[in-house]
This record gives C-alpha cells, sequence and structure tokens, in this order.
C-alpha cells in the first residue's frame, strides 16, 4: 500500500472515529435529560398524591365533625360541672379579696388569742333571746339560769373546735371552720348549716347559721380590752344577745 492511501484511510478512520464519539455524547445527554425528567415526574406524581391524601382527611375530618339535621351543634352542658365551676370561682375571689386585707401581726390576731378555755363575766339580753328562739319550757328555764365556760381548740389550719362546759349536763361541742359551710345542730336540736368568716380588717368571727326555726343567725366573736365577747343576733327578728368572758385563770 502507498503512503498516499494510507495516510486517506487513516484520516477516514479519524473522521469516523469523531462521528461516532459525537453520536455517543449526544445519546448519553439525551439519556440523562431522560433521566432527570423522569426523576421529576416520581417527585411531581409523589407530591400531588400526598396532597390527594391530605385533602380526602380533610374531608373526611369535616364530614364526621358535621352535626346531624335538628340538633345543635354545641355540647350539652353539665349543670353539676357547671355549679362546681362556679363555686370553685366565689370561692378563689373570696381567698384573693381575704388575702387583699390588711393583716395584722400573726401574735396579735384572734386566731391565736381566742384559743382556750373561758368563764362567763356577764350577760346581756340573753332572756328576750331564748324566749324568740323557742323551744322546750326546760330549755328555757335551764338556759336562762344558766353559766358556762367555754374553750376553743384548733383542730388543723382553718378547723376549730368550741366546747361549752355547761353546769348541769354534758359539755356541748359545735365545729367552727372557715374553709367550707359545715353542718351540725344548734343548741336547740335543730340540724343547721353554717358558714364561718375570719376578718383580718376588723379582726373578729362572723359565723351566719340557717335551718334553725328561730331563722338565720349571725354571731360575731370579737377580742374587747382582753374579754371575749360573743354576741349573736336573730336576723328576721332583730335580737341579740351578748355573752362576755374572761380568761379562766387556771388558763393564764
Amino acid at each position: 500500500m502507498s503512503i498516499e492511501g494510507s495516510r486517506d484511510s487513516r484520516e477516514e478512520f479519524l473522521k469516523t472515529f469523531d462521528q461516532e464519539s459525537q453520536l455517543t455524547d449526544k445519546s448519553r445527554r439525551a439519556n440523562s435529560n431522560r433521566a432527570s425528567r423522569d426523576t421529576k415526574t416520581l417527585l411531581l406524581k409523589f407530591l400531588f398524591g400526598f396532597l390527594a391524601i391530605f385533602a380526602l382527611l380533610l374531608i373526611g375530618g369535616a364530614v364526621t365533625t358535621e352535626t346531624k339535621p335538628g340538633k345543635s351543634s354545641r355540647p350539652k352542658i353539665d349543670e353539676s360541672v357547671l355549679k362546681v365551676e362556679v363555686e370553685e370561682i366565689i370561692i378563689l375571689e373570696e381567698r384573693n379579696r381575704k388575702e387583699e386585707t390588711t393583716e395584722m401581726p400573726q401574735e396579735k390576731t384572734l386566731l391565736n388569742n381566742f384559743l382556750g378555755r373561758w368563764q362567763e363575766e356577764s350577760s346581756t339580753g340573753v332572756a328576750e333571746y331564748i324566749d324568740a328562739e323557742g323551744g322546750s319550757i326546760f330549755y328555757k328555764m335551764f338556759a336562762k339560769k344558766m353559766k358556762c365556760d367555754i374553750e376553743y381548740n384548733k383542730i388543723e389550719p382553718n378547723v376549730y373546735q368550741s366546747t361549752f362546759y355547761l353546769t348541769i349536763g354534758p359539755p356541748m361541742k359545735f365545729p367552727l371552720r372557715f374553709d367550707q359551710p359545715y353542718q351540725h345542730k344548734s343548741p336547740t336540736g335543730d340540724q343547721v348549716v353554717s358558714v364561718a368568716e375570719f376578718r383580718p380588717g376588723f379582726n373578729d368571727i362572723i359565723a351566719k347559721t340557717k335551718g334553725g326555726h328561730e331563722g338565720t343567725t349571725q354571731t360575731n366573736i370579737q377580742m374587747i380590752d382582753s374579754k371575749l365577747h360573743l354576741t349573736t343576733t336573730m336576723l328576721d327578728k332583730n335580737i341579740s344577745c351578748t355573752r362576755v368572758y374572761s380568761r379562766k385563770p387556771s388558763d393564764l
């Protein structure tokens, strides 16, 4: 083979090789573009599928919360629960009001000073009060002449007990609590309910009692010149009696 023929063959080979290389590159680029398009298509399908499922969940939730014809969409209120909530609000408001009241030094409050035993020193309006109070003839005769000692004990925080030591008969005990209304029997034997409150601003105790045949009564307990004053009033009849006690010598 001549030199010229060999050179031509070589040039044709190189030309053919270049053409094939270009075709290969185009094919690779086409395949790459196709793969990229397939990936994008797959991602779009996944996104549309997710959105479709999400839309179905929203529609399903709306259907389940849809109210039936003729029925109210508002839930029925449990009146007992509402009553408890209202009572809790009242208790909290009352507690806040008490906390906002100017308090005396702890050692000077009535709740510390009235503990212990006291002896009756004098009384005012007792006979008139007992006549209006009712009760048996024996009770009236006995109560008008009777003098008694009284003792206050602290049972637990906000819970106290008063004990009346009678000249005749067993002691009479009554609860006194500031955390909640409490039931007990009155001196005449009626089942009553009382609500007591210690008022720091006045340094006294107010107890209102309802349920007795004498009507609503209010008892005020306070210290005046180291004496313990108990004043009970029939609010409906505006009749009051006061008993004054001094500290029992054995309790000094």
